[in-house]
């Protein structure tokens, strides 16, 4: 199994070396967005969908900041994406799946080292860096892969940045 969540992990981090999810706060809305942008990771994983997997990793100005140094360095986006499908098929197999169960949920108080992540991550690509982090969350979640005995505890933090919620890959 930690060759499964090692794969998810290595993907999005072989696309870029952040996270986030796209994912906005409906105060109405009965669903948590710290919980579901886990959720929506898992799902376009599972579906094999690169633009929604990176969606959940990283903020559009990061994404365009991102495809900027590809360009740059002569690289095809369409191919990175190819390439990021291509690997989590490799980890998990073709058939595989991966399913998560959320534990527990625990608000962050100090926001310090999550702002400093996002401040990390904006610098590296050049882009506008005038984000506040404005709530994060310790989420304890079970990994399970349907090609895999064992499951995988593992805890991950998502965050707040501009209405949307994110997921720090660190």
């Amino acid at each position: 199994m930690k060759k499964i969540i090692a794969g998810i992990m290595a993907i999005t981090m072989t696309t870029c070396v952040f996270a986030g999810c796209g994912d906005k706060d409906d105060s109405g809305s009965s669903s948590k967005g710290y919980e579901k942008v886990v959720t929506d990771l898992v799902k376009a994983a599972n579906d094999k969908d690169a633009d929604a997997l990176i969606k959940c990793i990283m903020p559009d100005a990061v994404v365009d900041g991102y495809k900027d140094m590809l360009k740059d360095a002569g690289m095809d986006w369409d191919d990175m994406k190819e390439e990021f499908v291509s690997d989590f098929e490799d980890e998990v197999g073709e058939s595989g799946k991966v399913s998560v169960d959320i534990k527990s949920s625990k608000k962050v108080d100090d926001l310090s080292d999550v702002q400093e992540y996002v401040d990390d991550m904006y610098d590296s690509l050049g882009a506008d860096d005038d984000h506040e982090v404005s709530e994060a969350y310790e989420i304890e979640a079970v990994f399970s892969a349907s090609e895999e005995e064992e499951d995988e505890e593992q805890t991950l933090y998502s965050y707040k940045l501009d209405g949307d919620w994110y997921i720090m890959m660190d």
